[in-house]
Formats: structure tokens, sequence, C-alpha cells
């Protein structure tokens, strides 16, 4: 299945995909904390809140732009 060019269609789209990884990203990051609880050991769950966690984070940053230049750009009124 194609996404949808553009309109409210478009808007929908880009928000339920980015809504689709924020629930694997909360997921992920609710593992990695159980995961961090258990082992607690300092030297063994470092990488998981140094690298893994905050790369997570960029990524949902970055992925936030989509949905949000769909929004802007169906709003605008020279974009019709």
């Amino acid at each position: 299945m194609k996404p949808p060019k553009s309109g409210s269609a478009r808007v929908r789209y880009e928000w339920r995909e980015w809504g689709k990884f924020m629930l694997a990203y909360a997921i992920a990051c609710g593992v990695m904390a159980l995961l961090i609880f258990v082992v607690s050991t300092p030297e063994h769950t470092a990488a998981l809140w140094r690298d893994t966690i905050p790369t997570l984070s960029v990524v949902a940053g970055i992925w936030l732009l989509w949905p949000l230049s769909a929004t802007v750009k169906k709003s605008d009124p020279a974009a019709s």
C-alpha cells in the first residue's frame, strides 16, 4: 500500500507512522529500563544509558519533522 501523496490523508498517515514509532520507542525504552534495573551494575548498563536511549531519542526527534512538515504544508494556503 502506497502512502497518500498529499492532503489530510497524508497528514494522518505521517502522524500514524510516527505514533507507531513512538509506541516501539516506549516499549524499547521500557525493556531497557527493566534490563538496567535487573542487571544493576553500571559497567554493564552504561551503553544502554549512554548510547542506545539517546540515539533512539534523536531518531524520534528527526522523525517528528515529517509529520510536522506534512501538517504545515497542508495548512499553508500557498501549497494548495
